[in-house]
């Protein structure tokens, strides 16, 4: 990689007094003087000292810079907030916990020098929880059915994304940013990279059921219409059934009159309505899907304080 590239690192910190500091330490150590760089902390919204440590760390670096936002907007938005604020022509983005080492930093970026986009890490052997490997395969399940994300590309917090990628980001002003779909969105020339993988040896995961159910609707219900399109052919479906359903009745009324009247009616404009108003829904909800996805323009995050940034940054 050429000396004259500057290399921005986002990490969105929550909770993580207890590493983040030997997360910066190990990612000067790994990068040394080999090029310029800047490191991007985001904390989003902290309960413990991690704001205290981070901004002891833009004291004694100036190249260690500080988003301090408002609240806990979630993972994806902090990191959108660092992506607005990077300099870099490469763009790494890491987790604060050490479980995706630092050191092994070098491989996303020399896979970005070989003529990628982006880059992901693949882990050698996860130490995730259940529930974390879970939310992470039912997520890669949608983005296959819904965005086509190749089947074999795996995607993980640990990744490398060129400038053009984040320009192309920071476009999006959804209250919700999905950034796996956003970057699949942009560009199908991505890779993956295998790198190690720590078990969590300092406190817990911050990612519950309720943040991965609604980090997979962000993905589910942002970047795609096909469950609308799946609801109006269901619709349609439901619709014709009826219609041949009559049919049938009406047939078996020639050749058996004694047949009951009026469950056959009835059952027959339940049907067909129930179909009617799917066929509506689903029109409405293109409509309204479409208008979501590009006019929503709730906040995405709040700044409270940024320090080590310049004026013109």
């Amino acid at each position: 990689m050429r000396k004259d590239i500057l290399l921005s690192i986002v990490i969105p910190v929550y909770n993580s007094e207890k590493t983040i500091n030997v997360t910066v330490k190990k990612i000067m150590k790994t990068l040394s003087s080999k090029l310029i760089y800047e490191i991007i902390l985001v904390n989003d919204g902290s309960k413990d000292n991690s704001y205290t440590i981070c901004k002891n760390l833009t004291k004694k670096y100036k190249f260690v810079k500080l988003i301090d936002l408002s609240k806990n907007f979630g993972q994806h938005n902090a990191i959108l907030a660092g992506y607005n604020n990077v300099r870099g022509d490469y763009i790494i983005c890491m987790d604060d916990d050490l479980q995706t080492p630092p050191e092994e930093l070098w491989k996303l970026i020399n896979k970005l020098d070989e003529g990628y986009d982006a880059v992901y890490a693949k882990y050698i052997s996860k130490k995730h929880t259940i529930l974390k490997r879970l939310g992470s395969n039912l997520n890669g399940f949608m983005l296959r059915a819904l965005i086509n994300k190749p089947k074999n590309l795996f995607l993980s917090s640990y990744c490398a994304i060129r400038r053009f990628l984040v320009d192309e980001i920071k476009k999006y002003e959804g209250p919700n940013p999905y950034l796996w779909g956003l970057i699949l969105r942009a560009t199908s020339n991505i890779t993956n990279v295998e790198v190690k993988h720590r078990e969590r040896k300092i406190g817990k995961s911050n990612y519950s059921i309720y943040k991965l159910i609604k980090l997979f609707l962000n993905g589910f219900i942002n970047f795609s219409v096909k469950p609308l399109r799946f609801i109006f052919s269901l619709g349609c479906i439901l619709a014709l059934i009826s219609i041949i359903f009559t049919i049938r009745i009406i047939i078996m009324r020639f050749i058996d009159p004694s047949l009951p009247a009026g469950w056959t009616s009835l059952a027959v404009m339940i049907l067909f309505f129930s179909g009617v108003n799917l066929i509506s829904l689903g029109l409405i909800g293109e409509y309204l899907g479409r208008s979501f996805l590009y006019q929503s323009k709730y906040t995405q995050y709040l700044i409270r304080e940024k320090l080590n940034f310049n004026e013109k940054d």
